[in-house]
């Protein structure tokens, strides 16, 4: 299931970037122009940083990775300023972010991998959340979070946009932990997998479900609130393994 590809990660990862820079460019036409902004190029960045903060979910990545990761925080900025400064349009200062936060996310997989285990609780239990508050909101938005292709213009909840934001913290939170406290842990073996299959199957899971999930089954036989119950019976059932087993699933599964 691409839910569970790193290609999802990145996509969702540009995501909520791009979501973060459409607010910010918004703000910046609204003032009465671009230009205004991009001169210095400090004043860029404070805005930038303003903007962020003015979002209660952005601000918690935001601040996540200033604490945790100072410096690939000032790149992130660095790269988003630049793109403004050359007068760009929203979509080049979108993609800059989306690159730059793509490759911080990509670096330190290995570290939320070996992120101890409240910590990975932690991700897994915001991300049941975030699906969750998608499908409340529309089922299609949660099927495509899960597949790296909500847009920006979905008219999200404030829960679920917030949700976002919080769960990218998470995450960011989750790999400074396994930096600074390393668990050494073992691959995923497929009597693992059976296992967290036949939890799923046990709460309820179909059979074309798990084909998804674990097979080769294309996943547009299901529908989009079939995909996301897929998703939320799989976080769930991973919460109800064994402390070791349910390290490993979140570090490999829920890694991006």
């Amino acid at each position: 299931m691409s839910y569970l590809s790193e290609a999802s990660g990145s996509q969702k990862v540009g995501f909520f970037i791009a979501v973060v820079i459409a607010g910010l460019m918004a703000r910046f036409f609204w003032a009465g122009g671009i230009e205004e902004y991009f001169n210095p190029s400090k004043q860029v960045e404070n805005q930038i940083v303003e903007v962020l903060e003015a979002r209660p979910g952005d601000l918690a990545v935001l601040r996540a990775m200033e604490q945790s990761f100072p410096l690939q925080y000032d790149e992130l900025l660095e790269a988003m300023t630049d793109a403004g400064m050359q007068n760009a349009p929203p979509e080049m200062v979108i993609e800059a972010g989306s690159r730059q936060l793509g490759q911080f996310m990509a670096s330190h997989r290995n570290d939320f991998a070996a992120a101890p285990l409240p910590s990975l609780d932690a991700v897994a239990g915001k991300e049941r959340e975030l699906l969750a508050s998608l499908q409340r909101d529309e089922p299609v938005y949660c099927a495509d979070y899960l597949f790296g292709t909500l847009i920006p213009s979905d008219p999200l909840s404030q829960e679920s946009s917030r949700l976002i934001g919080e769960t990218a913290a998470a995450r960011v939170q989750a790999m400074a932990a396994g930096r600074a406290d390393q668990q050494l842990r073992l691959d995923i073996t497929p009597a693992i997998l059976d296992g967290l299959a036949d939890t799923m199957k046990d709460e309820g899971a179909s059979a074309q479900q798990l084909a998804v999930i674990f097979g080769d089954a294309d996943s547009s036989t299901l529908s989009a609130e079939q995909q996301c119950d897929s998703a939320l019976r799989m976080l769930s059932s991973i919460e109800s393994q064994t402390d070791t087993r349910r390290a490993l699933l979140i570090g490999k599964m829920l890694a991006r």
